[in-house]
């Protein structure tokens, strides 16, 4: 995995990396379950939601783990996850990636990229990347879990989990509205995402 890049923010050491990430509307932290149900805070009893086994991909069902091989962007909803190539072609052979641009005020998505990110609102289309729409539960991240090493909030704040049904400890740093961090590499994060959950 490539080293942590930085854009905004506020800097960070930790060790000898170097962290940046954003905080436009901080959203409430907790270390855990427990610390959220003492503060009330609906996330601490929500149920959970398992990955889908089947994605849609180009008029065809794929697995999780064709789209992981085949670095695609994949957006999970209450009908299940709907897949693409990020270079924009159609073509399920297609190894050519592009750098998309998307604007990160009005993203309604929370994201999570399988390789660090060099510039926040621009997905390199290095790695695949999982978007999730979904509220108010715990949505398992199957195949993907262990694998993620940056995030996006988007327009909802939330909270990222080490095990499924957001049990273990949450990830300490910003995920309020529109917060991110472009790597976790360094910070003990990196690859240790199972679950997400949005407000």
């Amino acid at each position: 995995m490539h080293g942590p890049t930085s854009r905004l923010g506020v800097t960070v050491a930790v060790g000898l990396t170097l962290l940046t990430f954003a905080s436009t509307a901080a959203g409430e932290q907790y270390k855990d379950k427990s610390a959220a149900a003492a503060a009330g805070d609906p996330a601490a009893t929500a149920k959970s939601v398992e990955l889908p086994e089947a994605f849609a991909y180009e008029g065809k069902r794929i697995d999780a783990q064709e789209a992981q091989a085949k670095g695609l962007w994949c957006v999970q909803d209450a009908d299940g996850v709907t897949c693409r190539n990020p270079s924009g072609k159609t073509s399920s052979t297609s190894k050519a990636r592009a750098s998309q641009t998307y604007n990160c005020s009005s993203l309604q998505v929370l994201s999570l990229f399988q390789y660090a990110q060099t510039t926040a609102c621009l997905y390199t289309g290095n790695g695949w990347r999982l978007d999730l729409q979904g509220r108010q539960n715990w949505y398992n991240m199957g195949s993907y879990s262990n694998e993620a090493s940056a995030y996006y909030m988007g327009n909802h704040s939330g909270h990222m989990s080490e095990f499924n049904d957001g049990n273990g400890y949450w990830v300490p740093y910003a995920t309020g509205v529109n917060d991110y961090m472009l790597s976790l590499n360094g910070t003990g994060w990196s690859d240790r995402i199972d679950s997400r959950y949005r407000n």
